[in-house]
């Protein structure tokens, strides 16, 4: 019997990771392809028989944010099906902002009150009591190893259950989990802070910085006309 999905997601489904090695990262990348071939419900029963023997348990929750998130990126019959959504074909980080297409967005798109009224979390007052274990358990569900650092220099990398309680205190996050507590950086030195070992991503930082003027507070910016 022939498989209703195309081969590069058969290999996908084939090849589930083991606890350690992106199970975070797998749901969400076979979640958006699922979606063109079965309902939600059906994902959901689906992602959770495939990842029974992966090592570790698998909340449901993490499940079902791995399907809704992915939706807003949900692969459609006739896009590029084979491209990695996690990169393989990122532009270079050295391209030239479109301009006309940024000034559009920004003029036209949607605003500020927009993002807050579709999010389906809920910010208290900011005097309030700190709401950051709420968002990481959203953001980074399970148990994942997360860096965190009090500045650029001093940070450790440590489980979420060791972080519980403290994330508040502090002002840095690596927005992905880490594969390991230690990792070499480029220039070979050990450090609990390292592109090495920083899973593939599950998030991206977007910063939109639009200032008339550089750093030095003179020189004229692209952004000034």
């Amino acid at each position: 019997m022939s498989s209703p999905f195309p081969k590069f997601l058969d290999e996908l489904l084939a090849n589930p990771p083991t606890a350690g090695t992106g199970v975070h990262n797998w749901l969400f990348k076979v979640s958006r392809q699922l979606h063109a071939h079965m309902g939600t419900v059906e994902i959901e029963n689906f992602l959770q028989k495939k990842l029974k023997g992966c090592g570790r348990h698998v909340p449901i929750r993490e499940i079902r944010d791995a399907i809704r998130h992915s939706a807003a990126c949900a692969w459609t019959p006739g896009e590029k099906a084979a491209q990695n959504y996690f990169g393989s074909d990122q532009k270079q980080k050295d391209s030239k902002p479109a301009l006309e297409i940024i000034d559009r967005i920004v003029r036209e798109g949607v605003g500020l009150y927009d993002l807050w009224e579709q999010s389906p979390y809920r910010f208290g007052d900011a005097k309030g009591p700190p709401q950051t274990e709420m968002l990481i358990d959203a953001l980074l569900p399970g148990d994942p190893l997360l860096c965190v650092g009090k500045s650029n220099a001093e940070f450790h990398t440590r489980r979420r259950s060791v972080w519980l309680g403290h994330l508040s205190r502090f002002p840095l996050i690596v927005p992905n989990p880490m594969t390991k507590i230690v990792g070499k950086t480029k220039d070979g030195r050990i450090s609990e802070h390292t592109l090495d070992a920083t899973r593939p991503s599950a998030w991206l930082v977007l910063e939109f910085d639009f200032s008339s003027f550089a750093r030095d507070g003179t020189t004229p910016s692209i952004w000034k006309p």
